[in-house]
């Protein structure tokens, strides 16, 4: 069940991301700060939540290797903070925006999987 809960936070992460981005391609101008606020803080606070429980699992838990998970979600914390810092009204192509999620996904799949095969036997 855990890790059921761990990549449904993952993937619904990508799916706010996203809707992001595309909310802030529907705009012709530049985005305003008061704009780019609204469009970003639903990513912004999720990914703020995350970035706490990933900090938080990691401090409550003596085990080394539960680095291995804040590593797994910590590239789509930093692209969610620096997506909202660089947002443009200008949509990425759908093509790169899903390449680049395609390689988040695989790099949460090593570092999950690794944190499964030593983390969670210790915490059940």
């Amino acid at each position: 069940m855990i890790l059921w809960g761990m990549c449904g936070v993952y993937f619904a992460s990508g799916v706010l991301y996203v809707n992001m981005l595309i909310q802030a391609g529907k705009s012709r101008d530049p985005l305003q700060p008061p704009q780019k606020w609204l469009t970003g803080c639903p990513v912004l606070v999720y990914h703020s939540f995350l970035l706490i429980g990933a900090i938080a699992l990691i401090a409550s838990v003596s085990v080394w290797s539960v680095w291995l998970v804040g590593l797994a979600y910590a590239p789509v914390i930093i692209r969610a903070f620096w997506g909202w810092v660089t947002l443009s009204h200008v949509t990425p192509t759908l093509s790169r925006v899903g390449a680049m999620e395609a390689i988040y996904a695989l790099w949460f799949l090593v570092f999950l999987s690794a944190a499964v095969k030593t983390v969670l036997p210790t915490i059940l």
